[in-house]
């Protein structure tokens, strides 16, 4: 029997048309973070080894930089500060998420944690943490082509409490570059139809996560599945896509000016989305996903 678990819009359904084969009864499956789950983790924590499910955490949150990466490590923000200080259970700040993957693994509750990025892989692995790695993949939640006059010339999804964000759309303002900044929660138009709908306008959606470096899937996907040209800051590793072939990479200085070359050359951001287009539809998709994980799953029989 497969179960699972799921939150902020991860889907798990995929697995349904797969045979588990060789796994003792029970797979529990934990998509996102294992913090948003007290309840199953104290339950994991009081069954035995031999009595608990085989557990595999795909973890899709972010973590600090790898030292591979050569970047600093993050500042919190005074928000993250007061939720670790207030135990609050949306703590997702880099070091608490680290801190969690860390006690699932010396205490020996997850039977295979999976990243959603090389960048998490290669920072546990400088811990001694094994894991794998399955990007998020496409569905149909994240959008499709629309056909949709583009009358959006550059767009920002993402929450500005982020001190560096909000530098950075100054710098853009300041050069004379317009840019549609979206991301709160109670925002419909940012959820569903509504924001394929808003994606499918736009021309050029930037990325520049929290973290200087991080990799963005969920952005990423955004963009890609409705064919909006993604810009982004230098990316560490950003499998499973190519810069130059599946978004443009540029340095934060230079952003607004590559901005307005790909605004002013058409055939040129069409010919980047629709490569992009093709690369998610064929490889990377839930049929990927969900035999890789059950791949995993068979290889570490207990």
């Amino acid at each position: 029997m497969l179960q699972y678990f799921e939150s902020r819009g991860h889907r798990a359904e995929f697995l349904a048309g797969h045979q588990l084969e060789n796994l003792r009864d029970g797979v529990l499956l934990v998509m996102g973070n294992m913090i948003w789950y007290p309840e199953l983790l104290q339950k994991l924590k009081q069954t035995s080894p031999s009595q608990r499910p085989f557990v595999v955490l795909w973890h899709s949150e972010p973590l600090p930089p790898p030292r591979a990466a050569g970047l600093p490590l993050p500042w919190l923000s005074l928000r993250e500060v007061l939720k670790i200080a207030l135990r609050d259970r949306r703590v997702t700040d880099v070091y608490s998420n680290y801190w969690m993957l860390r006690s699932l693994h010396r205490q020996d509750l997850v039977d295979r944690l999976v990243v959603s990025t090389r960048g998490r892989q290669d920072f546990l692995a400088e811990r001694g943490i094994a894991s794998d790695w399955i990007p998020l993949c496409y569905g149909p939640e994240r959008g499709h082509p629309m056909a949709l006059e583009r009358d959006i010339d550059v767009l920002f999804l993402g929450m500005m409490d982020v001190p560096r964000r909000q530098k950075i759309i100054q710098r853009f303002e300041a050069r004379g570059l317009r840019v549609m900044v979206k991301g709160e929660w109670g925002d419909p138009s940012c959820w569903g139809d509504a924001r394929t709908e808003l994606l499918n306008r736009t021309r050029i959606l930037l990325n520049f996560p929290r973290t200087a470096g991080e990799m963005s899937g969920m952005r990423f996907f955004l963009g890609i599945s409705n064919l909006a040209l993604v810009v982004s800051e230098p990316i560490y590793r950003p499998d499973p896509y190519i810069p130059g072939e599946h978004f443009v990479s540029t340095s934060l200085e230079d952003m607004p000016e590559v901005v307005q070359h790909y605004l002013q050359n058409e055939a040129e951001r069409v010919a980047i989305t629709t490569a992009a287009w093709q690369h998610v539809q064929k490889n990377v998709n839930l049929d990927y996903a969900g035999g890789r994980l059950l791949e995993l799953m068979e290889q570490s029989e207990k």
